[in-house]
């Protein structure tokens, strides 16, 4: 979809619990937007950060939606990536991205 600097939007995506342990406590969902769709190039935008708190057994998973603002003045094609966890790495945890937003 094509968006312009500024706009809002809904988006939505889910987490799966991959791995063989239930991950407790809490972790953050971050939300970028890339222009090489890998997260930690000087080109990254970080959209929004949220705490998610567990326990997310294995198997399980969580959907969240949220509306999210483009910055101004931003040009060109980016990807939305999703990061869980980023500041305390749960390797058991998966992105499951929805297709929506």
């Amino acid at each position: 979809a094509e968006l312009l600097s500024g706009a809002t939007f809904d988006f939505r995506w889910s987490v799966e619990n991959c791995g063989a342990e239930t991950a407790s406590g809490s972790w953050r969902d971050s939300i970028w937007l890339s222009r090489d769709n890998r997260i930690g190039g000087s080109d990254d935008v970080l959209l929004k950060s949220l705490v998610q708190t567990g326990p997310l057994a294995p198997g399980e998973s969580y959907s969240r939606q949220e509306v999210l603002t483009l910055p101004e003045n931003i040009s060109g094609t980016f990807q939305i990536l999703v990061q869980t966890d980023a500041q305390a790495p749960f390797s058991q945890l998966g992105i499951v991205f929805s297709g929506e937003g």
